[in-house]
């Protein structure tokens, strides 16, 4: 799958696992945990695909508060930095 299906699909899921609970109606006591524990592990499994195979960081930042000279910016660092674990800061910086 390319970057944006993956990142759609991520973002979509939890939304896909709601709307299968509201139509389970009767059984909804019974199988909503395991629906909603299967989107999130394939949640994970997406993301973790998607920082494994990410050629290069990306890195969001934006002006946060600002008081004179002195700018503090806020952000997101999406990065593969660990081959065991993926990392994801979110940073604040001056």
């Amino acid at each position: 799958m390319d970057i944006l299906t993956n990142l759609l699909c991520i973002l979509f899921l939890p939304l896909g696992a709601s709307l299968l609970i509201i139509a389970l109606g009767k059984f909804r006591k019974q199988y909503a945990p395991s629906v909603a524990f299967v989107s999130s592990v394939f949640a994970l499994g997406l993301s973790y695909t998607l920082l494994k195979n990410m050629p290069e960081s990306v890195q969001f930042s934006r002006e946060w508060l600002a008081f004179g000279d002195a700018k503090l910016h806020i952000g997101l660092l999406l990065d593969n930095a660990s081959d065991g674990l993926d990392c994801s800061t979110l940073y604040c910086y001056i």
